[in-house]
């Protein structure tokens, strides 16, 4: 995860686990792990695998398309870190 998070950004991190999801669907089991982490930089270097990023603060969450697996592992990082953007 670090190796692969510095080859597609640039940034060197610090991975730490918050929450660990499991989603059954009728032909699939997938395990999601999330992270917080710190960054040594916020100077995001994308390789030719992303085109684009964005950073976003909690309390706009709603603008964005996501699963609610993923809203549900922001919360738990936010939970961990003591922010409240709910």
């Amino acid at each position: 995860m670090v190796r692969e998070v510095r080859e597609e950004t640039g940034l060197n991190v610090e991975p730490r686990v918050i929450d660990a999801l499991s989603l059954v669907y009728p032909k699939t089991y997938m395990v999601m792990i999330g992270y917080v982490s710190t960054i040594d930089q916020a100077d995001i270097q994308l390789n030719y695998e992303n085109d684009q990023f964005q950073w976003a603060e909690p309390r706009q969450l709603d603008q964005y398309e996501l699963h609610e697996s993923h809203v549900r592992l922001i919360h738990a990082a936010m939970d961990q870190l003591g922010s409240s953007g709910r």
